[in-house]
C-alpha cells in the first residue's frame, strides 16, 4: 500500500513539475527513490520474518514518520499548492487509522505538527517577505484541527477493533470449550464409568471393522469373553462397594497384563471382553492363563479376606464371521468353562 501510494504521488509531483506547480529543482528521483527503497527493504524484512518480534505500533509509526518526511519535502518544493497538499498528511495518518491506538495516533500527530512547523519556520527565516504569517497560521490551525479529528476518530475505530478482537477471542474460547465438552461426552458414551474401560457400545461399533481388517490382512483375531466367578456371592457377602473394588482391580489387571493394542471391554456386570489383535489362539490362551494366575493371588478385604477368580471362553474369528457370531461362540466356550467347575479357560475354533 505504501509503495503504491508513493508511486502515485511521484507521478503527481512529476506532472506538477512539468506545469510549474513544483520547483524545477525538486530532487524527486532522490526523494521518492530513497523512500521506495526503504519501504522495499521493510517489505523484504517482513516477508522474511525478521520483524516478527517487532510490535506493530512502532513499525507503523516508523513508516508513517518516513512518509511525513517525504510529504514535508513535497510541500517545501511546491509553489502554490501548500494549502492543498496538507491533505497528504491525513493520507499518511490513514495508514495508522486501523492499527494504532489513540495514544499512538497522538504521537504521529505531534510528529506531523513538528515537521510542518519546522517547515514554516524555515520559510519565514529564508523568505520573510514572501511568507504571509496569516496564511501560515491559518494552515497550521487547519492541520491541527484535522489531526485532532483524526486522533478522536482513529481512537474510536481502534477501540471498536479491540472490542471485536476480544469478542472473537471469547467466542473462540467458548467454541474450544464446547468442542472439548463434546469430545468428553463422546468419550463418556463409549467408556464404562466404574472401570474406565471401553464399554459394550464401543465393542459393537468396532468389532465388525476389526474382523474385516484382520480377514483382509490374513491375520488371526481372538475374542475372549470373561466372567468373574461367584461374583454375586461377593456382593451378597461383602457388599456392592467391595464388589466394585473387585471389578476395578480386575480391570487394572487386564490393562497391565495385556497389550495396549488389544481391545479391553467391560461388557456388562461382571463380564469382560478382550479382543486380541493379530494374535494366535495359543498366545491368547497363555496371556489369559498368566492373568488368571496373578489375579487369583490377589487378596481382597471385605467382611473377611477373600480371593476371586474368573472363567473365560476364547473364540477365533473366521472369514464369514460377524461380531454377533464371534461373540456367541466365545460365550458358548465361557458357558462350557463355567459348567466344568469355573476358574477355567476354554478355547473354540
Amino acid at each position: 500500500m505504501a509503495i503504491y501510494s508513493y508511486l502515485l504521488l511521484w507521478l503527481g509531483v512529476s506532472a506538477g513539475i512539468s506545469i510549474n506547480l513544483f520547483s524545477t529543482d525538486t530532487p524527486h528521483f532522490l526523494m521518492f527513490g530513497g523512500v521506495l527503497l526503504v519501504n522495499f527493504c521493510i517489505s523484504v524484512l517482513v516477508v522474511s520474518g525478521k520483524l516478527d518480534n517487532v510490535r506493530e505500533a512502532p513499525l507503523t509509526i516508523g513508516q508513517i514518520t518516513l512518509g511525513v518526511g517525504l510529504i514535508t519535502l513535497v510541500i517545501h518544493y511546491s509553489n502554490e499548492l501548500e494549502g492543498g497538499l496538507l491533505v497528504l498528511y491525513f493520507l499518511a495518518m490513514m495508514f495508522g487509522l486501523f492499527a494504532l491506538s489513540r495514544k499512538h495516533l497522538l504521537v504521529v500527530s505531534m510528529i506531523i505538527m513538528c515537521a510542518y512547523t519546522g517547515h514554516e519556520i524555515w520559510h519565514w527565516h529564508a523568505e520573510p517577505l514572501n511568507k504571509l504569517v496569516s496564511i501560515s497560521v491559518g494552515h497550521w490551525f487547519i492541520l491541527l484541527l484535522g489531526l485532532i479529528w483524526f486522533v478522536y476518530i482513529g481512537g474510536y475505530i481502534f477501540a471498536l477493533q479491540e472490542s471485536h478482537r476480544e469478542q472473537r477471542r471469547l467466542l473462540q474460547e467458548q467454541q474450544d470449550e464446547l468442542e472439548a465438552q463434546n469430545s468428553q461426552l463422546s468419550e463418556y458414551a463409549i467408556r464404562d464409568s466404574l472401570t474406565n474401560l471401553h464399554n459394550r457400545r464401543y465393542l459393537l461399533e468396532h468389532l465388525d471393522t476389526e474382523i474385516t481388517r484382520h480377514n483382509k490382512l490374513d491375520q488371526p483375531l481372538q475374542l475372549a469373553v470373561i466372567d468373574l466367578d461367584f461374583f454375586k456371592q461377593i456382593n451378597d457377602t461383602h457388599g456392592h462397594h467391595i464388589g466394585d473394588k473387585v471389578l476395578v482391580s480386575f480391570a487394572d489387571y487386564l490393562r497391565e497384563g495385556l497389550r495396549a493394542d488389544d481391545l479391553i471391554i467391560r461388557y456388562g456386570g461382571e463380564e469382560f471382553v478382550v479382543v486380541f489383535i493379530n494374535t494366535s489362539q495359543d498366545k491368547a490362551l497363555i496371556a489369559l492363563q498368566r492373568l488368571q494366575e496373578l489375579f487369583s493371588k490377589h487378596v481382597f478385604t471385605g467382611n473377611s479376606q477373600f480371593t476371586s477368580s474368573f472363567s473365560a471362553g476364547i473364540a477365533q474369528s473366521h472369514a464369514n464371521d460377524s461380531a454377533s457370531k464371534l461373540l456367541q461362540r466365545a460365550d458358548k466356550a465361557l458357558y462350557k468353562a463355567k459348567s466344568q467347575g469355573r476358574n477355567l479357560i476354554v478355547t473354540v475354533n
